[in-house]
C-alpha cells in the first residue's frame, strides 16, 4: 500500500487532480477500496497514505493550499495541493 501511494509515477495523477482543486489522494480511492477495503475504517492508515502522497507532491515542488472533500467512500478529506509547483526543486549534482 505504501508503494502505491509513494510511487513517483503517480505524480501525473496527483498533479492533474490538484489542477482541478481535488485532493490528490482521490487518485488512490478506487484501488484502495478494491485492494485494501480495511483502510476505510483505519484512520491511521488513511493519514499515512495522505502523508506518502504529500511526500511525492513536495518532491515536485507543490505546497498545500487547503483541505477539501475527497470523492468516494475511502477518504473524507484530504489536502488540496497547489495547481502548479510553487517551489524550485533542487536536484543533486
Amino acid at each position: 500500500m505504501v508503494s502505491l501511494a509513494e510511487d513517483p509515477a503517480r505524480y501525473p495523477e496527483y498533479a492533474a487532480l490538484s489542477r482541478v482543486a481535488v485532493p490528490a489522494v482521490a487518485a488512490l480511492s478506487h484501488e484502495i477500496a478494491r485492494d485494501f477495503p480495511e483502510v476505510r475504517t483505519n484512520d491511521f492508515a488513511k493519514q499515512a497514505i495522505g502523508a506518502f502522497v504529500g511526500n511525492v507532491m513536495r518532491q515536485f515542488g507543490h505546497t498545500i493550499v487547503r483541505r477539501g472533500r475527497v470523492p468516494g467512500d475511502v477518504f473524507s478529506y484530504g489536502s488540496v495541493w497547489s495547481a502548479l509547483p510553487t517551489e524550485q526543486v533542487r536536484t543533486p549534482g
